[in-house]
């Protein structure tokens, strides 16, 4: 019998992630991974439910209509705290060493994340009937799968190519000053960027739901194609500059 301790002591190690994440959804997601860890359920299969608890939310978005809104927030935040399950369970039964699992877990994060905000857009314009917020939510579902792609795909070209990052060597000229600049724009992001990562934007979403203020999120779509285009210029201007 698996007990919660020595769960958390196997799943529950410190990480890049935004404090909103270590205070609800990680210690949430710990009681359900432990449920289906006595289960003939996997990890695969959860992140499948995960998929599924998201594209529902993403289709009652799209309604326009307050009940169904809370519901969708209800389903969001499941989404998120299974996509923790997931990664719980492959942890605790070191099937997180298949990269395939990983593999499946992030295409369907990105999936689900475009789709609800596209949904969340097509909801607005349902209610409000303004094409803006139909632009809004496109712009949000686009944009956030392009900052996906600037990050995510440069380590395939790395494979590809047997790229090795090198530290930059001092120097001086206009591209160390451009470096620079782009240097200092990625630390002030990192410094309020817990502002556009998937907790903050999840709970957002959710508390905006239950006010029927759900629109409101959809000022994403103006921030998050700057977002998008500061990580292009950050990946393509410095580190691949210094890829060998």
């Amino acid at each position: 019998m698996i007990s919660l301790q020595e769960l958390r002591q196997v799943t529950m190690k410190k990480g890049r992630k935004p404090w909103l994440y270590w205070l609800f959804h990680r210690r949430v997601a710990l009681y359900f991974a432990w449920l289906f860890l006595h289960t003939p359920i996997t990890a695969n299969q959860v992140t499948l439910l995960s998929v599924f608890a998201g594209l529902v939310a993403a289709a009652l978005f799209g309604s326009g209509e307050y009940r169904l809104a809370v519901i969708a927030a209800v389903m969001y935040q499941l989404h998120y705290i299974l996509d923790s399950v997931d990664g719980q369970m492959a942890r605790y039964t070191k099937s997180d060493q298949n990269p395939v699992g990983l593999y499946y877990d992030r295409l369907g994060s990105y999936f689900v994340e475009s789709m609800v905000y596209l949904g969340i857009g097509i909801g607005a314009y349902q209610r409000f009937d303004e094409v803006m917020y139909l632009f809004l939510g496109f712009s949000m579902s686009l944009s956030w799968l392009f900052y996906k792609i600037t990050i995510g795909d440069k380590y395939r070209i790395y494979a590809e190519k047997g790229i090795v990052m090198q530290r930059p060597a001092p120097g001086a000229g206009r591209a160390q000053v451009e470096t620079g600049i782009l240097v200092l724009l990625k630390q002030g992001f990192d410094a309020v960027g817990t502002l556009t990562r998937n907790p903050t934007v999840f709970s957002i979403i959710t508390v905006a739901a239950f006010f029927h203020y759900t629109h409101i999120a959809l000022v994403y779509g103006l921030v998050f194609p700057f977002v998008a285009l500061g990580s292009f210029l950050y990946e393509s201007r410095i580190k691949f500059k210094y890829a060998q």
